[in-house]
């Protein structure tokens, strides 16, 4: 009777230990979901409040709204002092850009919270100064970014 009871306590106590061992791993599963959650969510507010910095900056000021549209239109047109600011303008927002392709590639933000980025960054590619930027900036960023923005963008 008692090796029995023996057994009978053993086998208890291992399935009562792979329980616990089972409920802790749910239980970090759910914690690890929920702080990817809050971890996409504070990359999303990040990336927008650069970008809304940005379109803040030209709304306030009207020689950069001016310095940015004629950048777009042409930069040739632009003085040498004017296209190394529209130069840094543009680099602000292929800089969000490139890390919203980064966040994504990485699992923090999804697809489809990528989806805005890749679009606004192909219709700002459809400008002839965002399209210069790019012809003389490109090898700035990232080798994967690059590919995916000429075959988002170009092909």
């Amino acid at each position: 009777m008692r090796d029995w009871s023996s057994v009978k306590l053993r086998v208890t106590s291992e399935l009562a230990g792979a329980a616990t061992v089972l409920l802790g791993l749910i239980f970090v599963g759910l914690e690890l979901r929920q702080n990817t959650a809050a971890l996409s969510a504070q990359a999303i507010f990040d990336l927008n409040n650069i970008s809304n910095d940005n379109h803040r900056l030209v709304a306030q000021d009207d020689a950069l709204e001016e310095l940015v549209y004629n950048g777009h239109k042409n930069p040739d047109s632009l003085s040498d002092s004017d296209r190394r600011r529209f130069v840094r303008w543009m680099r602000i927002r292929f800089n969000v850009a490139e890390a919203a392709w980064i966040y994504r590639k990485n699992g923090i933000i999804d697809e489809s919270e990528y989806t805005g980025y890749r679009s606004g960054l192909c219709d700002d590619l459809s400008s002839k100064g965002t399209r210069w930027f790019w012809d003389n900036e490109f090898g700035n960023y990232a080798e994967g970014f690059v590919e995916d923005v000429e075959a988002w963008c170009f092909e």
